[in-house]
Order: structure tokens, then C-alpha cells, then sequence
């Protein structure tokens, strides 16, 4: 089986590996997949020549905006007759659900997110019948706009790459006893920070500990005059994993809605890699991996015990081969590799 995942992402088409959603919706699933003797491609959709679909089985549209590009691509792909999926990781199609996520609240540019969001999204999505989303309740969101759609659920995973390089990190690097770190996707979880920062500070400054944060988001003042505060730049994949071997406890707030609780709780397994304790809002999917090793707050004043809870948790070695073994098992790319095939073996039916 040949199969192309066209991406559509804000990254430069030469860079779209750096996208988190690309690396973890298309090159991770690309690279199992061939693993399995398969050939995959990876592309960004503004680099394809329509012609260039013949070459593939299967096309899946990741992310995909409604635009003459897509209509062109789209509309070859169903002459050949090539079974096509579209693919999602966030609920970016829904206008109502996008009100309640973090984006009307930034200073950023809301005429350039509303021109591609989600109005583009949902008209491309209403050319698909077949659909792979990331989590369970995206799904749910996916069949409830259309009722005779057919979803996938191939949840984010870790790679064999990972793998290995977590067991080099955890084996080489030395983990800060008091080090809780928080690794945010971007600057949209800003107010996800703020809203916990007067309950965690106080747990940091008893403990004392130290704030270890990605430059991704700005560290509220509250936290800066509790404790130590260590920032870095945005780092590559192998860097990020590196970091948070450091790290003894990691943390993923969420403002809990019915936008995010269409999320991945794929940071809870970046922090099991290294066998970091991970404080985190209980989205269903965070919940599906969860294990000890996750303490779950459902209201912001809870913050204060689950970081006083985690920082107070054990770590060690063993712990940790347990954990890299525990995804190796669970929640690998290779698992979820094998349900993908089945899927669109089906699709070719």
C-alpha cells in the first residue's frame, strides 16, 4: 500500500516537520507504517502537482482548508479513484466550539484565525465520508456534524525513536530533585498558566522548587517572585526530550471545555518517557493513558496539593524502565500502526 499524507499547516512547506501536530498526525504514523513495508510520503499540499497522485493508494488530507488547491487535489484524487480520509487533531471545524477556546483571548491577529478557522475546515470537511480523528470525543464531535461519517480513532503515540532517545536521556542526564517542568504547545496556553499560577506558586515556594518553562508562554509574575524560574527557547523534538529528563514533575493545565476536552494527552506520555509524575485537568484522553503516576485536579484551587502531591512522589530508575516499557506495550507508534492498516484496508474496499 502507497500512501500520501497532504498537509496543510502554517509551517514553510520545507519545515513542516517542526509542526508538532505534523510531526505527531503524519511523520509518526508515516515512519510505522513504513516499518510495516509500506511506502509513505509526507508533503505539504502546496507542493504537490495533482499528477503526482497516481503514484499513491491512499491519500489522507491532514488538516485540510478549503481553498482551489484543495478543490484541484481533491478532485483528482476522486477521478483516479483513490480512497481519500480527512484528518483531524482539534476541533478547529466547529465556529461555536472555537469561541471557547484560547485564541479570542490573545493579542493576536483574529482576522488571519477566522479566515482559515474554522470556515475553511468545515467546508473541506463536508467533502469527506471517511475521517481519522486523534482522540475519542473528536470523534464524537466528527459523527454528531455528520451523522453517516465513518471515524478512526488513531490516538497520538510514541515512536521508537522517542523510545530511544528517552533511555539515552534518562541513562546520561541528571534529574533535578525539585524541577517541575511546563512544556506548552504554543502561546494560546498562556491563560491556562495564569489561571493556576497563585495555587501552584505557593506549592513551588514550600517545596522549594524550581519552574522550569518553554518560551512558548510568558511566566506570571506570582511564580517568578515564588521561586526559582528557568526558561528556554523553543527546542527541537530530541532537545524537548532532553529537558524533560530533567525534570522530576510536569504539568498540563487545561481550561476545561468542551473545545479541549477534544484534546491529546499526549504530554502525559513526553513526560512518562523520562518517568517524570505529571500534575494535569482530567481531559478524557489524558485519563485513557493515565496510570499512578498522574494526578488529576479538577478545580484550579486543587492545584495547590496535586504539585504538593507530585513533588513529594518517588523516582528512580526502575520506575522508569517501567514506564518506557509500560508505552512501548501501550502506546506506541507500532500499535497503532496495525489498527491504521485495518482502517484503510477498509477504506480501499
Amino acid at each position: 500500500m502507497r500512501v500520501l499524507f497532504l498537509v496543510w499547516s502554517s509551517y514553510p512547506s520545507d519545515r513542516i516537520y517542526a509542526d508538532p501536530s505534523v510531526f505527531y498526525r503524519c511523520f509518526h504514523p508515516a515512519e510505522a507504517l513504513r516499518r510495516r513495508g509500506m511506502h509513505t510520503s509526507v508533503m505539504h499540499f502546496s507542493t504537490v502537482d495533482p499528477e503526482e497522485l497516481s503514484d499513491y493508494d491512499r491519500i489522507i488530507f491532514f488538516r485540510p482548508q478549503f481553498s482551489d488547491k484543495f478543490l484541484e487535489l481533491h478532485s483528482t484524487a476522486r477521478q483516479l479513484g483513490l480512497p481519500c480520509v480527512a484528518s483531524y487533531d482539534d476541533l478547529f471545524f466547529d465556529i461555536e466550539m472555537l469561541r471557547q477556546s484560547n485564541f479570542r483571548g490573545l493579542a493576536v491577529n483574529q482576522h488571519k484565525i477566522l479566515a482559515s478557522r474554522p470556515y475553511n475546515y468545515a467546508q473541506a470537511m463536508y467533502f469527506f465520508d471517511r475521517f481519522i480523528s486523534s482522540t475519542d470525543p473528536l470523534a464524537d464531535r466528527i459523527r454528531a456534524a455528520l451523522g453517516a461519517a465513518e471515524v478512526h480513532v488513531q490516538y497520538n503515540a510514541v515512536s521508537d525513536e522517542m523510545l530511544y532517545l528517552a533511555r539515552m536521556c534518562t541513562e546520561t542526564i541528571d534529574r533535578e530533585p525539585l524541577r517541575l517542568g511546563y512544556f506548552a504547545g504554543g502561546a494560546s496556553h498562556a491563560p491556562d498558566l495564569m489561571a493556576i499560577a497563585p495555587y501552584i506558586a505557593p506549592a513551588l515556594a514550600e517545596a522549594g522548587a524550581e519552574f522550569f518553562c518553554v518560551e512558548t508562554v510568558e511566566v506570571p509574575d506570582v511564580i517568578a517572585k515564588a521561586c526559582k524560574v528557568t526558561t528556554t527557547r523553543r527546542m527541537s523534538y530530541a532537545e524537548m526530550i532532553r529537558a524533560y529528563a530533567t525534570c522530576c514533575v510536569t504539568i498540563a493545565p487545561l481550561h476545561m471545555n468542551p473545545f479541549t476536552i477534544s484534546k491529546s494527552g499526549i504530554k502525559y506520555l513526553e513526560a512518562s518517557l523520562v518517568g517524570a509524575a505529571t500534575v494535569a485537568t482530567p481531559i478524557p484522553d489524558i485519563m485513557r493513558i493515565a496510570d499512578d503516576r498522574l494526578i488529576p485536579v479538577e478545580t484550579e484551587e486543587g492545584w495547590y496539593d496535586g504539585v504538593r502531591q507530585a513533588l513529594a512522589m518517588p523516582h528512580g530508575e526502575a520506575i522508569t524502565r517501567h514506564q518506557q516499557e509500560r508505552i512501548r506495550e501501550r502506546f506506541s507508534t507500532s500499535v497503532e500502526a496495525e489498527r491504521l492498516v485495518k482502517f484503510l484496508e477498509t477504506v480501499g474496499s
